[in-house]
């Protein structure tokens, strides 16, 4: 009898963490597109995302979590949660946004720096 009611008590445990781990996302993602700085530039998707990579590497020495298939990452940057989406956007557009967090405040002027960047690194040319 003591195991069935640890096992129906574990049971509806992880029912309720799965139901506050969807509801989370949910909040994440409402929060990330209302508090994100955005912007668009005309180039494939893939080549900005790669250049949104390589900018996180050049802005921070922490670990850089990726999920290349959402072209989604997140990283440390001077203290701060610096999440980063790219996206199709339009037609041969991609939209970019950032934001940062320190302590549940928002660092816009750092999701600004991480944007300036890979849109500098974007359109640097090599030299000859």
């Amino acid at each position: 009898m003591k195991y069935l009611i640890l096992t129906l008590a574990g049971l509806l445990t992880s029912g309720c963490a799965a139901v506050l781990v969807a509801s989370t996302a949910v909040v994440l993602t409402e929060e990330f597109q209302d508090n994100a700085v955005k912007m668009t530039v005309e180039q494939d998707a893939e080549m900005v995302w790669a250049s949104a990579k390589s900018s996180l590497a050049h802005m921070t020495e922490s670990m850089i979590h990726t999920d290349d298939d959402l072209k989604y990452a997140v990283t440390e940057i001077e203290g701060a949660e610096v999440t980063i989406e790219v996206q199709n956007w339009n037609t041969g557009g991609t939209r970019v946004r950032v934001m940062a967090k320190k302590f549940m405040i928002y660092r816009n002027e750092l999701a600004e720096r991480v944007c300036d960047l890979i849109a500098k690194e974007l359109h640097h040319e090599p030299s000859n």
